[in-house]
């Protein structure tokens, strides 16, 4: 049986697959916002996707917004769970925040490409637990800090938002097992989270 992670990396282009300088190390740029963030994976192994280089929604209008997804899909299995986090890298938050939509707006390509290996492995993967996450580079001095408190490991805050539960990380230094920790797991019709 293959896990999702080596099918992905398997059936993806290279040009997808981010690469990493360190077994245990995945960094991840925004180029517009000038940003970089890293996250330390520990030993699970880990498919990263830069989901800008998927060139999936290219029928699809420009102007609906439906074309702009999050930047990155990180997929591994832990404890016989498999995990999906999409990430959408800001560089401040309390600045205009489009990272809402777009990480919802992801979750049909996570679907496409799960079915994609699926079909290629002929199985089934019944289980996946999908995180939200976004992470800011610095919090903008005009943002009301008073309600905020930043615990250790970088969590700023949750937020339930539409059908998805966001949670929001203080960068440029990750660790997996947290963003993983931000899957939420729904109720089989929900469209936000486990997929049975």
């Amino acid at each position: 049986m293959v896990s999702l992670e080596s099918g992905l990396q398997a059936v993806m282009k290279s040009t997808v697959i981010v690469r990493t300088s360190n077994s245990d190390k995945i960094m991840l740029c925004e180029r517009q916002a000038q940003m970089s963030v890293e996250v330390t994976s520990g030993r699970i192994r880990v498919a990263a996707l830069n989901m800008s280089k998927i060139r999936h929604l290219s029928a699809i209008v420009e102007h609906s917004g439906l074309n702009r997804v999050c930047d990155y899909l990180l997929v591994a299995s832990v404890h016989g769970t498999c995990h999906a986090v999409l990430i959408e890298l800001k560089k401040t938050l309390g600045s205009r925040d489009k990272s809402r939509d777009q990480l919802r707006r992801s979750l049909p390509i996570v679907k496409y490409l799960v079915s994609v290996v699926e079909v290629q492995y002929e199985q089934d993967i019944t289980e996946l637990e999908i995180s939200y996450v976004s992470i800011f580079e610095r919090i903008s001095p005009r943002f009301d800090k008073q309600h905020l408190r930043v615990p250790k490991r970088s969590l700023i805050e949750s937020e339930d938002w539409k059908s998805i539960k966001i949670r929001k990380f203080l960068g440029p230094r990750l660790y997996l097992e947290d963003l993983i920790s931000a899957a939420v797991p729904a109720s089989p019709d929900s469209t936000a989270g486990r997929r049975t």
